[in-house]
């Protein structure tokens, strides 16, 4: 397994010699053009049986889920599949699939959704008569109580507070499980400079102030206007917005922002109040400049933000 494993190490996603689409998501894009990622994915994974060589890997295809609900994302929403060759005979193949999944609260069906989606992945395969390997990683933004370790999903059962009874339905088709709320911070530092905008969107949009243009070139686009856009529930806003960008041009969070505004104003400034229960996602952005001040201090330079707009977000991180 490789020592740096890091799903947010993303500094060499956006190359333009990267055969993937610019519009792909950053970690599936990870996971296409490092293929030791991928591997150490079912190297996680408890009792695994086979060894997975990133050197005998070869992508063969991505999907996305046909679910573009503005809901809070639920349901699996990406797959990769690769296939490993055998160097001594190039017809003995093994197909490896892998479903990712983003949660931003408790769902206590995780572990019966996992097992159902793999055993349609299980069975699409037996149809092709070519049965492989498949994988889930279930991404949460943080709980309440940062996970200090990977879980799988049959523990899910007793975190989350299932019916015990359950797992006598519930296969332990194992999981990758990570929390991003538990993440250190060197592993987010990368995107430091992107949670600035985003910061102070959300916390004017929670309070009922207006937004202040928002012209600091990002960089990383792709996760952190989806992530923005997340957060806002308008999933489809980003894909959107994203499609029409031009990738020569600094990227920013301006548009994003004018777009939820034309959709609903009033919508977009109660937002914030009417997603209490979703603090602790909210929480994972902005917890970073509560545990760093200095950050937040420069900020403040970096904008030269209204002295009022300054005292409400000190406010918003009890400093």
């Amino acid at each position: 397994m490789s020592k740096d494993f890091d799903f947010f190490e993303t500094s060499a996603i956006f190359s333009k010699s990267d055969s993937v689409s610019y519009n792909e998501d950053a970690l599936l894009v990870r996971l296409i053009s490092h293929k030791d990622v991928f591997a150490d994915v079912f190297h996680l994974l408890k009792d695994f049986p086979l060894d997975v060589d990133p050197k005998k890997l070869t992508f063969i295809g991505a999907g996305k889920s046909s679910d573009e609900s503005d809901a809070v994302l639920h349901g699996l929403e990406s797959e990769v599949i690769m296939q490993q060759v055998d160097q001594n005979d190039v017809g003995d193949w093994i197909p490896f699939r892998l479903r990712i999944e983003n949660l931003m609260s408790i769902d206590p069906a995780i572990s019966l959704r996992v097992t159902e989606h793999n055993v349609l992945e299980l069975a699409e395969m037996v149809r092709e008569r070519r049965l492989g390997a498949v994988a889930t990683i279930i991404l949460y933004f943080g709980m309440d109580q940062p996970w200090p370790s990977v879980k799988s999903a049959y523990e899910l059962i007793d975190e989350q507070g299932s019916d015990p009874r359950i797992k006598a339905y519930v296969q332990d088709l194992r999981a990758v499980v990570i929390d991003l709320g538990a993440l250190k911070d060197k592993q987010i530092a990368g995107l430091e400079s992107d949670l600035h905008d985003l910061a102070i969107m959300m916390c004017c949009c929670r309070n009922g102030q207006d937004v202040p243009a928002l012209n600091h070139p990002l960089k990383y686009p792709q996760d952190t206007i989806r992530l923005a856009a997340t957060l806002f529930g308008s999933k489809h806003l980003a894909d959107a917005i994203l499609a029409d960008l031009n990738e020569e041009e600094p990227i920013t969070l301006e548009p994003l922002k004018q777009a939820l505004i034309e959709r609903d104003q009033h919508y977009f400034y109660a937002l914030g109040q009417a997603r209490s229960q979703k603090e602790e996602l909210v929480s994972v952005v902005l917890g970073y400049f509560k545990e760093h001040p200095d950050q937040l201090n420069r900020l403040f330079e970096t904008y030269d933000l209204d002295p009022n707009l300054q005292d409400l977000l000190r406010a918003q991180f009890d400093l």
